[in-house]
């Protein structure tokens, strides 16, 4: 019986609403083709359930009962929904931490706890849109976004592994800078609540945004970043591929990926540093040589613990 194929388009971090937007045209012919795929993304208003300890609740509901109806069974979900907001940690609005963890995290786990046990009947992929953000930290006032895809990256993992059992493979996708609307949706909001602000610490660092967003809004709003498509390329391999990855960091830019492997190094050596079991460069490098062999497929990870 083939699998259900469906896409909800609602889609905020690409402003696309059909996946030939979005998507390269290999990935739509399968799409339209049948290919074992169903996509499903959260937004903001599906992650309004009222009661989210049930599966399938508020607004997930009929998008759960008409997969169920038409008993095809679905393969995959996307989770690619996203908002940013910025604002400084000491002077951030708690009310704008909960709508952005509302859409950027409680969205993922909400979607993905709805359409997980058709997954796993199917033993499909759930693909999961982080960001380098995920990865990286200290870029002013952006510690609220930060958190939402720290949070996301660690959720992921933790259901990759929850997952693995039933035969089901998740991955993270971190994409650098490409061209969206998300950032145009940030500096409207930001614009419409500027009025209501006042910064006793970092008034000037949020005038410079501020100023930045007005004059990218009067000049139409349209980001300059490189079109999606290598995001859309690694979503692709996350769901069609019989080998998908447990990440994929999507970068344009050469800088970009230097960024974000050295923070990704530098947590890793501030841990390893100046303690009881602190390990030596040579053993660190020999840990390392070990991971590249697992992920090349030579290998399997062993803890050693019984």
């Amino acid at each position: 019986m083939p699998r259900r194929v469906t896409g909800w388009w609602s889609v905020p971090s690409w402003g696309a609403n059909r996946p030939d937007l979005c998507f390269p045209p290999t990935f739509t012919r399968q799409i339209r083709a049948g290919k074992e795929c169903a996509l499903a993304t959260g937004t903001n208003g599906e992650t309004n359930a009222k009661n989210n300890n049930k599966r399938g609740t508020g607004h997930n509901y009929h998008t759960v009962k008409l997969i169920e109806s038409e008993g095809r069974g679905l393969w995959g979900v996307v989770n690619n929904a996203g908002i940013n907001i910025i604002d400084p940690m000491i002077e951030a609005q708690e009310s704008d931490l909960k709508f952005l963890f509302d859409v950027n995290v409680y969205g993922v786990f909400r979607i993905t706890k709805s359409f997980a046990p058709m997954v796993i009947e199917s033993q499909g992929r759930i693909v999961n849109i982080s960001s380098i953000s995920g990865v990286l930290s200290g870029f002013p006032a952006y510690g609220m976004y930060t958190m939402s895809k720290h949070a996301v990256e660690a959720y992921t993992d933790q259901l990759a592994a929850e997952m693995a059992g039933f035969g089901v493979k998740v991955s993270g996708i971190e994409p650098g800078n490409f061209g969206s609307a998300i950032g145009t949706s940030r500096c409207k909001l930001m614009i419409a609540n500027s009025a209501n602000k006042e910064y006793e610490y970092f008034g000037d660092v949020m005038q410079e945004y501020l100023d930045g967003c007005k004059e990218y809004i009067a000049e139409g709003g349209v980001s300059s970043s490189p079109p999606p498509n290598l995001v859309a390329d690694a979503i692709q391999h996350a769901l069609f591929d019989d080998n998908p990855k447990e990440h994929y960091l999507v970068v344009a830019d050469p800088f970009e990926a230097m960024i974000t492997i050295g923070k990704a190094l530098e947590e890793v050596l501030n841990l390893n540093h100046d303690h009881e079991y602190s390990y030596t460069r040579e053993q660190l490098i020999a840990m390392m040589d070990e991971e590249w062999a697992i992920l090349r497929g030579e290998k399997t990870r062993d803890w050693g613990i019984e």
